[in-house]
């Protein structure tokens, strides 16, 4: 917009100044003795509209390239996650814990897979929680990252983990190839007598339900006598 669609007029006794914003749409400042005043008062609000647009802009810029920080992205996309308070608190407290302190001021496209990599290892070695709670936090920020894959800010994900490598890996595989031992109709059957001889007659009917149902404990809970 042209600085020259800045201009004075008289309002009664006093002078107010007439500026564009950011839409075209003019604006008014006022209460001023003189028409140079009122005239000044519009090219500062001008300036300071074209200067809020121009970091604006240049924010716009920084985003679409992937430059904006970590937790600039998160603050961004939070109010916009469609899940249950609880939820929204469970998934808070890694964030605020762990991953903003490591990588908050970090811009997205620095991120890489291998210090992410390191920096869960470390925290499983180093602090007082179960790995699952410190795996759960690598996976919200899989979750926070994939999303910038899906807004084009990202190419790919720094937070997915590389697959079939490593101990756990292959204590997966051996897990999946070893044979699954499942009880014989006589073992639960015994055990469903052991259980009955400790706690009564109706344990000794749960766990022959769950043996030859595949319900489990809490679904046998809610069962009642038709």
């Amino acid at each position: 917009m042209a600085r020259t669609q800045c201009f004075a007029e008289k309002r009664g006794a006093a002078w107010r100044g007439r500026y564009p914003d950011a839409d075209g749409r003019m604006r008014s400042t006022s209460g001023y003795p003189t028409r140079a005043k009122a005239l000044q008062a519009a090219w500062a609000e001008r300036a300071r509209i074209e200067e809020e647009t121009a970091k604006n802009a240049e924010e716009a810029e920084r985003a679409a390239k992937g430059e904006i920080t970590l937790a600039e992205w998160i603050a961004e996309i939070w109010p916009s996650w469609d899940i249950e308070l609880t939820t929204r608190a469970n998934y808070s407290a890694p964030i605020r814990r762990f991953i903003l302190p490591a990588f908050g001021d970090r811009r997205l496209v620095s991120l890489r897979r291998e210090e992410i990599d390191a920096w869960e290892r470390a925290l499983i070695n180093d602090r007082g929680y179960s790995v699952e709670y410190i795996r759960g936090a690598r996976r919200r920020l899989h979750t926070i990252l994939a999303d910038a894959v899906t807004a084009g800010r990202l190419q790919v994900n720094p937070a997915t983990r590389r697959r079939g490598r490593g101990r756990k890996a292959s204590q997966d595989r051996a897990h999946a190839t070893a044979e699954k031992i499942w009880a014989a109709e006589d073992d639960a059957v015994l055990l469903a007598e052991r259980c009955g001889l400790l706690a009564g007659e109706a344990e000794f009917i749960r766990v022959l339900v769950m043996a030859f149902t595949g319900l489990r404990w809490g679904e046998t809970v809610g069962l009642q006598a038709s």
